[in-house]
């Protein structure tokens, strides 16, 4: 519904991607696994590897040892650097569907997602980045909903974490 966003114009100049507010209002996010590809969609489409000829022996060249052997570091694309103070994500919804489970899959909705991430840097490891979670996950109509309720923090440099998750009051029978 809404995403406002609040540049750090300062790490921006220092050319770092910075944000010092980024804020999502009524996400959707549909997030599918394992999704299985239509029979139509593979008609007529012939096995790529039984008409190419097989590769011509290759052979082999006597390596010189006068000549000093140089090892050259490919370089490749840094390591993007970005940093938000605080996001924010308020009253979002996300679904999930895992087709590789089962003929019908599985479908798990979250609702009223609620989720604050504060000091996320994957530049300057020294911060440690904290986190809440909160959110419904409806089963049936006219029942209770289940609930998820998480909090902790995580140190990217060091690759440590502390977390608390709690779901509550789901039906177990349908997972």
């Amino acid at each position: 519904e809404n995403i406002s966003l609040s540049p750090s114009v300062l790490n921006l100049i220092a050319g770092k991607l910075a944000f010092n507010k980024i804020a999502f209002i009524g996400p959707h996010v549909i997030y599918e696994r394992g999704v299985p590809v239509p029979a139509a969609a593979t008609q007529g489409v012939k096995d790529a590897t039984a008409s190419v000829p097989a590769p011509a022996p290759v052979k082999a060249v006597a390596e010189i040892s006068a000549v000093p052997k140089v090892t050259v570091q490919p370089k490749g694309p840094r390591p993007l650097s970005i940093a938000i103070k605080r996001l924010r994500i308020k009253d979002g919804t996300i679904n999930f569907i895992d087709h590789s489970v089962g003929a019908e899959g599985i479908r798990i909705t979250v609702e009223g997602l609620n989720f604050k991430l504060d000091n996320m840097r994957t530049f300057f490891f020294a911060d440690v980045t904290n986190f809440e979670l909160e959110g419904r996950i409806p089963w049936r109509q006219g029942k209770e909903e289940g609930k998820i309720e998480g909090k902790g923090w995580l140190n990217f440099s060091k690759k440590d974490m502390q977390a608390f998750f709690k779901i509550a009051d789901i039906d177990g029978v349908y997972l």
